[in-house]
């Protein structure tokens, strides 16, 4: 079969690529499918691209051998489906690469304020070996509030019983999501007992019009003073400016951050590693108080970065891969469902 690869720019995708089907045609280009020459892909049986790469009618319709759709994205508003469906052009996606990747991150943030290890560690590194303003807290035996308890949520919910905290969860899915629950040892709350209870609250859920700024000046004023905030999923889920308040007015003790309100619209954390996602507008008003944010000594923000390790970027590439041979052999792996 003759397989095309777009957006590939890394040495270890193209050896991976080239080592799982020695025996096809394999084409790999760094641009994005609309970029590149159609007399080059016209004979294609099988693309894999990105979101940057537009799969629209106009492109698709120019190659008429077309079976399969391999997108490396969780995501597929890329591609024409309505015009896939017509052709009989299957897609297969990446449902899933990172849930344990991003709780593991979470926990990392937490444990960096509880015990402020950035603070330690920097001290050291100046030649200081004392403690002073140094003194942690346990999280064994604390109440930590997760909302949203999708498979990110379920992984960091594990990971909090394993230090013996007592998890809390809020998800509009709750009785779906009892056996899950049942079975990890998680209670189900509503939001109200999750800002007044939680000594800690962690957001594990998608941007919505319905989650947009979750916390904001009244969640805020119903939490516990000391309360420690953190945020791995979308920055809009909080209110910037609600939060500055908090943290000033000391009801919020520390946060850690992986995402800010003024990154604009995400779709897909690979996103970041793409020259295109440079020119994204954003709110400059956002942005000078997310710069206030980052600023503050307790607060500790990473860019992004949560979803970055080799394991979780070869996992996404590894599904890409299996879907296209499961297809070759005719079998159905991450399929979308076109009807």
């Amino acid at each position: 079969m003759k397989i095309g690869f777009f957006e590939i720019s890394e040495d270890w995708e193209k050896k991976a690529i080239k080592n799982t089907f020695p025996n096809d045609d394999v084409f790999l280009f760094e641009k994005k499918i609309n970029e590149v020459d159609l007399n080059k892909i016209n004979s294609l049986d099988i693309i894999s691209v990105f979101i940057y790469s537009k799969c629209e009618k106009e492109i698709l319709m120019k190659i008429p051998k077309l079976k399969l759709i391999a997108t490396r994205s969780t995501g597929f508003d890329h591609i024409d489906l309505e015009y896939c469906k017509k052709k009989s052009i299957t897609i297969c996606n990446v449902p899933h690469y990172g849930e344990n990747t991003v709780a593991e991150f979470t926990m990392a943030l937490l444990l960096n304020i509880t015990r402020k290890l950035n603070s330690a560690i920097n001290r050291v590194k100046t030649g200081i070996f004392n403690f002073d303003g140094l003194r942690g807290f346990d999280l064994s035996g604390k109440i930590i509030g997760i909302i949203g308890f999708g498979n990110i949520g379920q992984k960091f919910a594990k990971i909090c019983k394993g230090f013996e905290m007592k998890v809390i969860v809020y998800d509009i899915n709750s009785k779906k999501l009892s056996r899950i629950g049942k079975k990890i040892g998680i209670e189900f709350v509503n939001l109200e007992t999750i800002f007044k209870e939680s000594d800690i609250l962690s957001l594990h859920i998608p941007a919505l019009p319905s989650t947009k700024h979750i916390l904001n000046d009244k969640s805020f004023e119903k939490m516990k003073k000391g309360v420690v905030i953190l945020n791995t999923s979308r920055g809009e889920l909080i209110d910037t400016k609600a939060l500055l308040k908090a943290i000033i007015s000391k009801k919020v003790f520390g946060v850690g951050l992986d995402v800010l309100e003024e990154e604009c619209i995400i779709k897909e954390e690979l996103e970041l590693f793409s020259k295109n996602s440079i020119d994204r507008f954003c709110d400059t008003k956002l942005a000078l108080e997310d710069h206030i944010l980052i600023n503050l000594p307790n607060v500790f923000v990473t860019p992004h970065n949560a979803f970055n390790t080799i394991d979780a970027l070869e996992r996404i590439l590894n599904t890409t891969l299996e879907n296209i041979t499961f297809f070759k052999k005719e079998k159905l792996k991450n399929i979308v469902d076109l009807r």
